[in-house]
């Protein structure tokens, strides 16, 4: 084969590769938007139907157990298994926490960390951003925002919140599009606990 042919055949391979690898990005974003489209048109007329995902979402069977929290707190350590105090608390560390559990709600491409919520876990950090003084004020109050809406139960703008605190990180992969369904959160939960 002449320098010529090879050139031409690979610039076809080249093409080739790069217009199926197109189409399937298009098409997973297309299943992603069809998705969001099915749960917005699903939950917004009707506030009950809402109120009832809500309940449903709260209700998902985490793995963390009150033991193992007690147990943490025996060793010395705060509810995430960490060394840090409520008082030594930084932004980072804050956003961290936040970011892991919200994955356990959120729909994402990519999600890196993971922590169950729980309410033990969401008053430590309220009270982290109470009592810490590393925490600029004014990221001070998005936290608590977020985590006295978690704390009562509301969940709503869970996929918000995550990207908030993402953006906070710098974040450039893994935004949120959406909410998991109740079943969808069990099996984060589980697949994460195994």
């Amino acid at each position: 084969m002449t320098k010529k042919k090879l050139l031409i055949i690979a610039g076809a391979f080249v093409l080739l590769v790069g217009l199926a690898w197109g189409t399937y990005e298009w098409l997973d974003r297309s299943e992603e938007i069809s998705e969001e489209k099915d749960h917005s048109h699903a939950s917004a007329p009707n506030s009950n139907a809402k109120e009832d995902s809500e309940d449903e979402r709260a209700a998902a069977t985490g793995a963390i157990t009150d033991e193992e929290l007690a147990k943490f707190e025996e060793e010395g350590l705060n509810p995430f298994n960490g060394k840090v105090t409520k008082e030594e608390a930084a932004d980072y560390q804050i956003q961290d926490y936040i970011h892991g559990m919200s994955h356990q709600k959120v729909k994402a491409k990519e999600k890196w960390g993971y922590y169950e919520i729980h309410p033990v876990r969401i008053q430590w950090l309220l009270e982290a951003v109470e009592e810490s003084n590393n925490i600029s004020s004014g990221n001070a109050a998005t936290y608590k925002a977020i985590l006295q809406r978690w704390e009562s139960g509301d969940f709503s703008q869970v996929d918000k919140d995550h990207n908030t605190i993402w953006r906070m990180q710098d974040g450039t992969i893994g935004e949120a599009t959406g909410i998991l369904t109740p079943e969808q959160e069990q099996k984060y939960i589980d697949s994460m606990s195994d």
